[in-house]
């Protein structure tokens, strides 16, 4: 979790064991930090998915995530606090 210079958060490089996925793990993580943003009075809060992980795409989105642009190898994503 870091702020970028315009005031809005981005989670990096948050990772689950694979023998440890599907327990909610990855979920409470990501709601833990949705939350600090909120208490935080952000906006949004972003990350990057490397356009070759389908399945972690469909996670975020799952948990309301947009993709917002692309690179070459990113999407970009945000998920809208208001």
């Amino acid at each position: 979790y870091y702020v970028d210079a315009d005031g809005t958060p981005n989670i990096l490089r948050l990772f689950v064991d694979p023998i440890h996925r599907g327990y909610g793990i990855g979920r409470g993580l990501v709601g833990q930090l949705v939350a600090r943003a909120q208490r935080e009075k952000r906006e949004r809060i972003g990350l990057l998915v490397v356009r070759e992980n389908e399945d972690l795409l469909g996670f975020y989105r799952e948990l309301g995530f947009h993709v917002c642009d692309q690179t070459e190898e990113f999407f970009i994503m945000f998920k809208e606090l208001g």
